[in-house]
């Protein structure tokens, strides 16, 4: 049995440290997420610009409509995976799955990783550019992957002006998981998170301190959120927070963990929608992607 001293103090500090971060950054960043959307999807915008970035999905290997997704995927990914069901060809949908896979933040993972740059000051141009920067080299990969002529037909709705009661009900059915999901998740994590701290446990992590030093520029402890992402994205930037970073190691750190992995859920509808060999394929370039940035940032980065 563990010492009422040492449970009493964990859930003081990680209940409160559960609640308020989600309140007061992530639950903002999926409302507005949501609401501009479902604003997109009312007005008919949202298929007006699959076509105009018609050009800009060529970029990718991938048509216009791909925009659909990709947009759904920075309010949640798993309902993205299944948007890709809109896509023509099997090799689209990987593209399409894979980027959302690696590159595209979910709105939970925005608002934690906001807290995170916050809390060590971070450098959000180094992220932002690190991720344009995937995200470019990623669609030349895939482009080449995946070549070919894509000749589409759009059927486009008439634009007219949202109806806010449409838009309540669609923010509402997709803002309901923060609740019922991210919430519980979040304070979840955050005791064992805490747990995990007070514990001693991650010192058990510093054989590896040399390596993850020497390759990323970072602490062991950091190193471990970074594996974290294969549960969950927006719960890995919960270790980092209660860790002692520098800027440079946090902004390291944050980029490895936005540019990684896909998370649980993500991975099981992956499975069922392309099968397990795509998601093996996906998890080998999310390793790649994240400790090549991780790589190529220690080295370009002045400490």
């Amino acid at each position: 049995l563990l010492p009422a001293g040492f449970v009493s103090q964990v859930l003081s500090q990680a209940i409160p440290e559960g609640l308020v971060i989600p309140f007061s950054i992530i639950m903002p960043a999926m409302l507005a997420v949501n609401l501009i959307i479902s604003l997109l999807e009312d007005t008919g915008l949202l298929p007006r610009y699959s076509v105009a970035l018609e050009k800009v999905g060529s970029i990718f290997g991938v048509s216009g409509q791909a925009v659909i997704p990709l947009s759904m995927g920075f309010g949640c990914r798993t309902p993205a995976v299944l948007a890709t069901r809109v896509l023509p060809s099997p090799g689209e949908r990987f593209i399409v799955v894979a980027l959302l896979s690696i590159v595209i933040p979910c709105a939970a993972t925005v608002g934690i990783m906001a807290s995170v740059i916050s809390a060590f000051q971070a450098s959000l141009g180094v992220l932002i550019g690190a991720m344009i920067m995937t995200l470019v080299v990623l669609g030349v990969f895939f482009r080449r992957l995946h070549p070919g002529e894509r000749k589409e037909i759009y059927e486009l709705p008439p634009l007219r002006i949202p109806d806010w009661r449409n838009v309540t009900r669609k923010v509402g059915q997709r803002f309901s998981g923060f609740f019922t999901e991210v919430l519980p998740l979040l304070l979840v994590m955050s005791i064992g998170v805490r747990a995990l701290i007070e514990s001693g446990l991650l010192e058990l992590v510093v054989g590896i301190e040399g390596l993850t030093r020497l390759a990323f520029g970072i602490p062991a402890e950091a190193f471990v959120a970074v594996l974290i992402t294969i549960v969950q994205r927006y719960l890995a930037p919960l270790v980092l927070l209660n860790l002692a970073l520098t800027p440079r190691e946090a902004t390291i750190a944050i980029a490895m963990i936005a540019l990684s992995l896909p998370c649980l859920p993500v991975m099981v509808v992956t499975v069922r929608e392309l099968g397990g060999k795509q998601l093996a394929k996906i998890l080998g370039l999310g390793f790649a992607t994240s400790f090549s940035v991780g790589i190529i940032l220690n080295l370009i980065l002045p400490h």
